[in-house]
């Protein structure tokens, strides 16, 4: 009786656990309110519940949320899989998200994806991520903290986090970030990040607060194009053009100077023509300055393909030739124009764009001539390079004062330095395959320098001697 009475009790709860299985089905099969396909090899479904399941590898895709219909019901969202970015308007306006933690193979994510989740209080951001895309998340007002994980460069594109009134704090780890047109909100206070690159500058002229990640030195108080030119000097100025070859702003590492005449060239004879015409009824610096900013501007168009312009008079001369250029290229050609005029100047810069600094009848001001400006700019200031005293100088921080970066050196006929300022470096490797390739013309005396293994003749086989000896590989030239 006993043994019966286990056999029927097994034989019961197997017939529960089938029947609780086949309900369990059942209930998962009707608990799927949707699904679909939001890429490739990507698929979603909604259940019941909330809960939004995307599941797949690569990029999701489409220009509208897959699941529109569904958005409002959408509380919780899982990732499975290998998935490579978020979609444009992925969960735009979706008011029930408060928090989300995005896949670790994340590397970009779309145009407006989280544009108006305005209870959106908490993202998690990836590793991967390197690319935040336009109004990503436009007027998210519960985002309060955005902390960007240590990748080598990140873009922030227009609008990004504009209208997220309740983000105060950002952490940015990356080295290299590129900001877009009004990518943050006005209500941002601090930002953590690294000196003397773009979110640095960015928070010292919006007069945020910014804390060095590496050293903890924290900055507070606005810094204003104004400020920078209050901060140069205004006597013992050095007369020439000059340019750095580095985009790390606060560690210049090697730079072009040019203050030659080339009597000779005739590419000279009629820029000095042309400056000698129309500053001939000029009485002040600043007349001559504003003829020469006249000229510039009616006579260069933008575009071109000589990107890069040094100080260099080769390179100038293209600009002048070719009669178009980029903003280096105006800047070169506009600041030698004014050299010829005996008129101080200096190169200012940011991260995309560049323009000159004159010094005109006792003052300094700006002059734009790629965007045809005069007096002003439209452009904010990073940092300014000019010759002052026998260097050459940089500023950046008008609080901490000008920092002297290099000396002027006269032309020397030094082995290897082809652009004679001095030193053997990168910068003669660079100047010595264009001329190779004829983007630039050399003069008979850079040849002769350039010729290191004293055949009669410059060409590769000297440049790669030249690069060799700066990288350590040969002890001399």
């Amino acid at each position: 009786m006993k043994k019966f009475f286990t056999k029927f009790q097994i034989t019961i709860l197997l017939i529960i656990f089938l029947f609780t299985v086949m309900e369990f089905n059942y209930t998962y099969a009707i608990d799927e309110i949707a699904s679909g396909s939001c890429g490739g090899n990507i698929v979603w479904s909604l259940d019941g519940e909330g809960t939004l399941t995307i599941t797949g590898d690569g990029k999701m895709s489409g220009s509208a949320c897959a699941w529109a219909d569904y958005a409002e019901q959408v509380k919780k969202v899982v990732f499975n899989g290998n998935i490579t970015s978020i979609s444009d308007c992925a969960f735009e306006k979706n008011s029930n998200l408060e928090s989300i933690t995005l896949p670790n193979t994340v590397t970009s994510i779309g145009r407006r994806a989280f544009a108006e989740c305005i209870n959106l209080k908490t993202v998690i951001f990836p590793d991967s991520l390197a690319k935040i895309g336009t109004s990503a998340f436009y007027n998210c007002s519960s985002l309060d903290k955005v902390d960007l994980k240590e990748v080598p460069i990140i873009y922030f594109y227009d609008y990004a986090f504009y209208g997220c009134t309740s983000l105060k704090t950002m952490t940015v780890r990356p080295e290299f970030v590129s900001i877009g047109d009004e990518a943050l909100p006005p209500a941002l206070e601090k930002i953590n990040s690294h000196e003397f690159l773009d979110l640095y500058f960015y928070a010292r002229r919006n007069g945020i607060e910014f804390t060095d990640l590496k050293t903890n030195k924290t900055y507070k108080g606005q810094v204003t194009n104004q400020d920078l030119l209050n901060a140069l000097p205004t006597t013992d100025l050095e007369l020439g053009v000059v340019t750095s070859h580095d985009a790390d702003y606060g560690n210049i590492d090697s730079y072009s100077f040019y203050n030659g005449k080339e009597e000779d060239n005739q590419t000279y004879k009629e820029i000095k023509s042309i400056v000698d015409e129309i500053t001939a009824d000029c009485t002040t610096d600043r007349e001559k300055a504003y003829a020469v900013w006249k000229w510039v501007i009616s006579n260069i168009s933008y575009g071109g393909n000589i990107i890069g312009v040094d100080a260099d008079a080769q390179e100038i001369y293209c600009i002048f030739e070719q009669k178009a250029g980029h903003c280096e290229g105006f800047t070169m050609l506009t600041n030698y124009m004014l050299y010829l005029c005996d008129i101080p100047t200096a190169t200012v810069r940011n991260t995309s764009h560049e323009w000159t600094a004159a010094f005109v009848d006792g003052k300094w001001i700006y002059i734009d001539t790629t965007h045809y400006i005069f007096d002003k700019t439209d452009s904010y200031a990073y940092d300014i390079i000019f010759l002052y005293n026998g260097g050459v100088y940089e500023l950046s921080e008008p609080t901490e004062g000008m920092n002297k970066v290099a000396s002027i050196a006269e032309p020397t006929t030094l082995k290897g330095d082809i652009n004679q300022d001095g030193i053997v470096n990168a910068v003669d490797v660079s100047y010595g395959m264009r001329g190779i390739i004829h983007k630039i013309e050399l003069t008979d005396l850079e040849k002769e320098i350039g010729d290191i293994n004293g055949d009669g003749i410059f060409n590769v086989v000297d440049v790669n001697d030249i690069m060799r000896y700066v990288i350590g590989k040969i002890k001399e030239l």
